[in-house]
C-alpha cells in the first residue's frame, strides 16, 4: 500500500509530465498498437502464465523447467501471435469442448 501512495505522490507532485507520461507507459501495455486498447501490465503477466501453465501440462516438462524459463517464457506473445496468423490465415474457427445435447443433432 505504501508504494501506491508513494507512487501517487510521484506522479501527482514531484514529476514533470514528460516523466509522469514515460512512467504510466511503462505500467499500461498496448500489445494492438491501437489507441484505447492498453490494459494493465500484471494482467497480462497472468494471462502469459495461464498460457505458460496450460502448454507445459499439454506437451511435457514442468512450467519451472529451465528451457520454459530461457527459451518459450520470453517468446510467450510471439507463439500467440504465430497461432493468432496461422488461424486467420486458413480461416480456422475455435472448437467448443462440449459435445452438446444428443437429443438436438442431427
Amino acid at each position: 500500500m505504501a508504494y501506491l501512495l508513494d507512487l501517487y505522490a510521484l506522479l501527482g507532485f514531484e514529476s514533470s509530465p514528460e516523466l509522469k507520461e514515460a512512467i504510466l507507459n511503462n505500467l499500461i501495455l498496448n500489445l494492438r498498437g491501437e489507441p484505447g486498447h492498453g490494459v494493465e501490465g500484471d494482467v497480462v503477466q497472468e494471462w502469459n502464465n495461464k498460457w505458460l501453465q496450460g502448454f507445459s501440462g499439454k506437451c511435457g516438462g514442468e512450467f519451472d523447467d529451465k528451457f520454459y524459463r530461457t527459451t518459450i517464457s520470453p517468446n510467450v506473445l510471439h507463439f500467440l501471435k504465430m497461432k493468432e496468423d496461422i488461424e486467420s490465415a486458413f480461416d480456422l474457427k475455435r472448437r467448443g469442448n462440449c459435445l452438446g445435447n444428443p437429443d438436438v443433432r442431427v
